[in-house]
């Protein structure tokens, strides 16, 4: 299991903000699985899912400016650009290639998406992010496109396609996931979370309570079982 820890410098801070769990670790970082003491929040470990980018060969990326002209970006050498429709601006790993136009820029990222789960020309751990423009103060409205290493992307099922594609931190922002198949909204739902497990606690001398009861037929290989009841040292006036 790979480890995260966010500095030493943290430990000292008497400020709780470098411990918290923010919601772009979703599905990440184990919201369980963090030690006691000083280290607790600093020192995390990703989920069984999650994975970590590998470095990509040149060769694998060159087509992307291609595929985005394709779509209807405008390259930054076509001047003068249209003043009629609002461009977003497109970057590909932090440089500028183009600008595509707000009415066909949805429409647009779909279809590089679906390109992305058949890995045509588009290499599976690219992340596409559409930040929308909006009238309160935010951020930077644009697409967004990475392939570089060392970024965390784990999957989930694009409905679309009905296939597995791999997200990013900063793409399932932007993304409308669903947890179960009865929270899907036709039109609206982009993904489906896979089925997730997750311990019921992180040592055996915690609490633990029941949450199964066939014990007998059960397939799990590491579960823990409160056999031997505990009573509480205080007593107040709801348990009498």
């Amino acid at each position: 299991m790979l480890a995260i820890h966010r500095g030493l410098f943290f430990m000292s801070m008497r400020t709780t903000e470098a411990r918290q769990l923010l919601p772009d670790a979703w599905g990440f970082v184990c919201p369980v699985h963090t030690p006691d003491g000083s280290p607790c929040g600093l020192l995390n470990h990703l989920s069984a899912s999650a994975q970590v980018t590998p470095f990509l060969d040149r060769k694998q990326t060159e087509k992307l400016p291609h595929v985005l002209e394709n779509c209807g970006m405008r390259s930054v050498t076509d001047i003068p650009l249209p003043n009629d429709v609002y461009m977003y601006p497109v970057f590909i790993d932090g440089r500028l290639v183009g600008y595509l136009p707000e009415d066909t820029a949805h429409k647009s990222m779909a279809y590089v998406r679906t390109l992305k789960v058949m890995s045509e020309d588009v290499p599976i751990t690219t992340e596409i992010v559409l930040v929308p423009k909006i009238q309160v103060p935010a951020q930077y409205a644009g697409v967004f496109l990475f392939t570089t290493e060392a970024r965390m992307m784990r999957p989930v099922i694009n409905l679309a396609t009905g296939q597995l594609e791999l997200i990013g931190t900063m793409e399932q922002l932007y993304l409308d996931i669903a947890i179960s198949q009865n929270e899907i909204i036709k039109g609206k739902t982009t993904h489906l979370e896979l089925s997730n497990n997750m311990y019921q606690c992180q040592m055996g001398k915690q609490t633990m309570g029941t949450p199964i009861h066939t014990w007998g037929t059960n397939a799990e290989t590491k579960l823990y079982r409160l056999q031997t009841g505990a009573t509480p040292l205080a007593t107040t006036w709801k348990t009498l």
